[in-house]
């Protein structure tokens, strides 16, 4: 059997669940921030509306859902000799009760999690305190590098970086300042939160 998607966990409400299994091998790892999660990306919209004619951006906005966003199950099950009712009532028991939903997320992160902690796990909380600048250190791209930007799941956009260490005046201290600006040839200006080949990385053509 195998299976792989995306999962949203109620104990790690904010970032996707990259879920993968071959036989018997099977891991979950943390994937990307929930664009509902993710603050650079709302701040982006509003401060550049223009970026909503995007296909990119029109593509991730056509999955949000109030009240949740574009948080989702989204897993692919494939084998031979499956029951898909079965599969569908395991899959349907690990669902939140209707009562425990109403809980909300500050409830859920009390939730027995037996999943190891994510190494490289990004928090998206805020509060007063002067954000930790230690990603800024040694970028692997200079202004005018062409790149390919992730914009949505899957989708990439291809632009060049026109700024190092980027930062809108209307952030709070605790907001990470960006390691890149980038103008996609679309011409809209967005930014790179991580300085990660899951976010920005080289043209692949």
């Amino acid at each position: 059997m195998r299976s792989k998607g995306y999962s949203w966990l109620a104990t790690r409400h904010n970032r996707i669940a990259e879920w993968n299994n071959a036989g018997q091998l099977y891991k979950v790892t943390g994937g990307q921030p929930w664009f509902d999660a993710n603050h650079r990306f709302k701040m982006a919209l509003r401060q550049h509306p223009n970026l909503l004619q995007e296909p990119q951006v029109q593509d991730i906005l056509k999955d949000f859902v109030k009240p949740w966003g574009d948080r989702r199950q989204e897993i692919v099950i494939i084998g031979a000799g499956i029951s898909e009712k079965e599969v569908t009532k395991i899959l349907d028991d690990c669902l939140l009760t209707e009562e425990e939903m109403k809980q909300g997320p500050k409830k859920w992160k009390k939730f027995e999690d037996p999943l190891p902690k994510w190494a490289d796990d990004w928090e998206f909380e805020d509060d007063e305190a002067e954000a930790d600048e230690s990603h800024l250190e040694n970028l692997r791209f200079k202004v005018g590098d062409r790149v390919e930007c992730c914009v949505a799941p899957d989708t990439w956009a291809l632009g060049k970086v026109i700024q190092l260490k980027y930062r809108s005046p209307s952030w709070p201290p605790s907001k990470r300042t960006a390691p890149y600006q980038i103008e996609l040839d679309s011409g809209s200006l967005i930014f790179a939160p991580f300085d990660d080949d899951r976010v920005i990385r080289l043209p692949k053509n």
